[in-house]
């Protein structure tokens, strides 16, 4: 009050307090600050106390103040540690020039819940010094969460305790009926968790999905997970969360409760500090399982200032009267409080006054029927929902149907190829859309050049139910698979070539689309599509490590089993095997593919023979190699396409290696002329690849981590995890092949990432390399647990700069060594690698 300030608000242990100046505001904090220092605290009892400071125009109402500004405060004053005073860059810049103030500025960060970063500036003065503590803001790169674009309204107890309850327990599950706001609060607490969680908390989306795979694919896509070894996807999923303390916000259980309460119930057993936050209908009824009913908004209170908010941002002149006060409290009592629905309804104000939205709003819930006053609370969101479809005119009704058959997003041109025919008429689509985005029906992101769209989950479904009722079900998804189909051959040839960057824009932004059209495609034996959609999609998701597509493969196999042909779905397949460590599987996958060619120079099997190449090459079978070789050379020539050749050239300039060293240049001449022709980056990094290789096997080290450098650096510009991942592993070779005693720190960093990336079929050639490097450099001991580890596993590289027998002959000569080798046998291939970091650190 010295300074011209109030309390206005009070909850928990915190206090609002507004000022009509920023300069009282920060005086005020600031002798705040010293008057609860100087108190008679116990010794061991000090409170430290955070202050935030933000500047902007509020609504008052009762003495109260609403609006974005509280938020943003509370934001501010979260990145605080005890005893600092923070000031967000619109405060800084009133008080810039504050005698006896002195301010550091932090830069700007992204907070939880507000789309624009803000500036952050630490206030002090001589009586109260900066407390040097860092920010409480954890590093961007461990979380994987949305960013809100709006802010949370009427939480904040709700945050509070479970931000609480997640100390004390691995699975907290939201329930509550759809739309309570159950996602939008998980989002809230994962961003108000970070700094909990220092090992990362991410967002699974389970909304699109709808089977066990499904399930798994949207964990692995969350944290990143790659396909391990010989293992499937859920023992890689798991590896990934074995260690470290993690949080995953998991969204939309409830159409997969089976599904997920048997993958989390296995995680948790070998994931002892992973904490899961879930949102449901109802519980997963896992053991130790906090369960969280989320409630709804006070009408009166939170719930008007969620209607008041939405409203302004629909309509920036909104300003309501008495009269319109009094009836939007209305229509949130007789919404009950749903925040979707409460939002649906605000965004109504661009065409209706409130008063109208309040008469119609209880028509349609007594058109629904049942519950008191017309209402049952299980149905308030229906009811909600299908209100604003009765608002829409026909068109845009049956338009509305129809998108539900998009899942994920979609842009105008989808549109129009999907959902014209009978009534609907390609030149009104684009009108129809508009009106829909205008009725909150379709949400529109334009952030990129092209506009793409999307539908409430919710609102997707009540459409499909729609779309069934009128019999098109089958009609518009048909029509969807055609689209899809026509969207990824176009995509993949774009992917292939010049315009890689546009094709890997299209299969990021369609992938829950494609999902979708090939599950169609496989539940209608349509079979041509389905092989069409796998197929296309084989390059990318090899390329970006999409686990997910490996199953996709495997299902398309089954399917096409009775039939004659289908020989690309074989090569993906073996493709997938053979990128996994499965070298025999994928042999067995390849010449099965082979054997249903149509003839023996057929170009469909190039793909199958590079395979079957680069896997007899990896196992070290020569004369198999050689064999192979020849039928590739042959089928090549049959090959007219120069990106149809691309992965067949390269198959032979790696094995030429081992079976005819004196061809090799003359191979990768050959690579080097193809990569003109296609003038692709993301094949551009194979080249690279292939020219570090060579200069290993000539003996030159040093050009060869030139080389890796450059083509890194395109794996990384074309998101090639596949690449990356190879090129990290030959890197590790090179470091080996330098005759160097000691390795740079670079080899075990390097080894951290293929670790926390989950590579171990690179790995394997790092610890391959490090065990002979080891033997030529007098490190026989550790050699010897290095290459028993190896040997047993049967992980027996021979590529043509290894010498696998002569790092065993070196190693024979160690008293010790089988003893050692029996040591590193018995070993675990986690274990393994944390003896070679050890060794490597000594």
């Amino acid at each position: 009050e010295r300074h011209r300030g109030f309390v206005f608000h009070t909850a928990g242990d915190g206090l609002g307090v507004a000022f009509s100046r920023a300069q009282d505001a920060v005086t005020a904090a600031l002798a705040a600050q010293v008057a609860l220092d100087v108190l008679p605290w116990p010794e061991d009892g000090r409170l430290r106390v955070r202050m935030g400071i933000h500047t902007g125009e509020a609504d008052e109402r009762n003495g109260d103040y609403f609006g974005p500004p509280l938020n943003r405060t509370a934001r501010v004053m979260a990145v605080a540690n005890g005893g600092q005073v923070v000031v967000s860059g619109a405060t800084a810049a009133l008080v810039e020039s504050m005698p006896g103030v002195d301010f550091v500025e932090f830069g700007s960060f992204t907070l939880r819940g507000i789309p624009e970063p803000i500036a952050i500036v630490g206030a002090s003065s001589a009586t109260w010094p900066w407390q040097d503590a860092p920010l409480a803001v954890a590093p961007s790169t461990t979380i994987r969460l949305p960013n809100p674009m709006t802010e949370l309204v009427g939480r904040a107890s709700d945050l509070e305790r479970i931000v609480s309850e997640l100390r004390d327990h691995h699975l907290v599950t939201l329930i509550g009926t759809g739309g309570v706001g159950k996602t939008r609060l998980a989002l809230e607490v994962g961003w108000a968790s970070t700094v909990e969680f220092p090992d990362g908390v991410a967002f699974v989306d389970l909304a699109t999905v709808g089977d066990a795979d499904g399930v798994v694919a949207a964990f692995m896509t969350a944290v990143d997970a790659r396909l391990q070894e010989r293992r499937n996807p859920v023992e890689t999923l798991i590896d990934v969360l074995r260690d470290g303390r993690r949080l995953l916000v998991v969204d939309n259980c409830e159409h997969v409760l089976d599904e997920i309460a048997s993958l989390l119930g296995r995680m948790f057993q070998e994931c002892r500090r992973l904490t899961v936050l879930a949102t449901s209908r109802e519980p997963l009824a896992l053991a130790g399982e906090l369960v969280v009913a989320v409630p709804s908004l006070d009408p009166a209170g939170a719930g008007l200032e969620l209607f008041l908010t939405r409203a302004r941002d629909a309509d920036g002149a909104f300003s309501p009267s008495d009269t319109d006060l009094a009836a939007a409290r209305e229509v949130c009592k007789r919404l009950d409080g749903i925040p979707l629905a409460i939002e649906l309804a605000a965004a109504r104000v661009r065409a209706l006054s409130v008063s109208e939205l309040a008469d119609r709003l209880d028509d349609r819930f007594r058109l629904l029927g049942g519950g008191r006053g017309g209402m049952e609370r299980h149905q308030t969101l229906r009811a909600t929902v299908s209100w604003s479809y009765q608002l829409l005119n026909e068109a845009e009704q049956l338009l509305f149907d129809r998108l539900a058959v998009f899942v994920g997003s979609f842009d105008i041109a989808a549109v129009e190829a999907v959902c014209e025919h009978g009534e609907l008429a390609r030149a009104d689509i684009l009108t129809l859309v508009v009106g829909l985005v205008d009725k909150s029906m379709v949400v529109a992101n334009r952030s990129g050049r092209v506009a793409r769209y999307s539908m409430l989950e919710t609102l997707r479904q009540f459409g499909d139910e729609r779309l069934a009722d009128r019999g098109e079900s089958t009609t518009v998804r048909d029509a969807h698979v055609t689209h899809c189909r026509s969207v990824a051959v176009r995509a993949a040839d774009q992917y292939a070539g010049k315009e890689w960057a546009s094709g890997r824009a299209t299969f990021l932004a369609e992938w829950d689309n494609f999902r979708g059209a090939f599950k169609w495609s496989l539940a209608q034996s349509d079979l041509a599509s389905g092989v069409q959609i796998c197929v296309s999609a084989t390059q990318f998701a090899s390329d970006a490590m999409r686990a997910e597509h490996a199953e996709w493969a495997r299902e398309m196999l089954s399917a096409v089993e009775p039939h004659p042909g289908y020989v690309e779905v074989w090569e993906a397949a073996a493709g997938w095997a053979e990128s996994s460590g499965d070298h025999e599987g994928a042999i067995a996958l390849a010449e099965q593919g082979l054997a249903r060619a149509t003839a023996p120079t057929d170009p469909a099997t190039a793909g199958c023979h590079a395979t079957r190449t680069l896997a007899n090459y990896q196992l070290g079978r020569v004369d198999n190699v050689r064999a192979a070789m020849t039928d590739l050379d042959l089928v090549l020539a049959a090959v007219s396409e120069p990106i149809r050749q691309a992965a067949g050239v390269v198959a032979l300039c790696v094995a030429s290696a081992l079976v005819s060293p004196e061809s090799r240049h003359e191979r990768l001449r050959a690579v080097l002329e193809l990569a003109e022709l296609i003038d692709s980056p993301v094949f551009d990094g194979w080249t690279g690849f292939l020219g570090a290789l060579g200069s290993l096997y000539d003996g030159d080290a040093a050009s060869a981590l030139a080389e890796l450098e450059r083509a890194l650096a395109i794996a990384r510009e074309t998101g090639n995890v596949r690449l990356e991942g190879n090129l990290q592993g030959l890197r590790l070779v090179a470091f080996t092949a330098l005759d160097a005693g000691e390795l740079p720190a670079a080899y075990a960093r390097t080894l951290e990432e293929l670790r926390a990336a989950n590579d171990w079929s690179t790995i394997w050639w790092a610890l391959e390399a490090l065990a002979e490097h080891w033997a030529r450099t007098g490190a026989l001991r550790s050699a010897a647990v290095l290459l028993g580890h190896l040997e047993a596993r049967g992980q027996n590289s021979s590529r043509a700069f290894a010498d696998r027998p002569g790092a065993l002959t070196l190693v024979s000569s160690e008293p010790d060594s089988r003893s050692l080798m029996a040591q590193g046998a018995s070993l675990n291939r986690e274990s393994m690698l944390v003896f070679a970091m050890e060794e490597l650190a000594g």
